[in-house]
């Protein structure tokens, strides 16, 4: 497989141009990175971010459920 199939092999199963996967990823990599360091303050002071972490989870369950169930629609 060509180096040029690689990159565009799964975007095109998921529907998405090589930028439109790119974009996607950064940015549910950016929202888990915050989700992350908001946890791990929430962990050391329990009175900061005491719903953020589930509310961020629900968020993103949600994008990926409108994201793989368009076909559904």
């Amino acid at each position: 497989m060509n180096l040029t199939k690689k990159f565009i092999q799964h975007p095109n199963e998921v529907d998405m141009t090589y930028f439109q996967h790119l974009k996607f990823a950064l940015n549910l990599a950016f929202k888990l990175f915050i989700t992350s360091c908001c946890s791990i303050i929430h962990a050391i002071f329990p009175f900061l971010f005491t719903k953020y972490s589930s509310s961020s989870i629900r968020d993103l369950n949600n994008l990926f459920n409108q994201r793989y169930h368009e076909d559904d629609k």
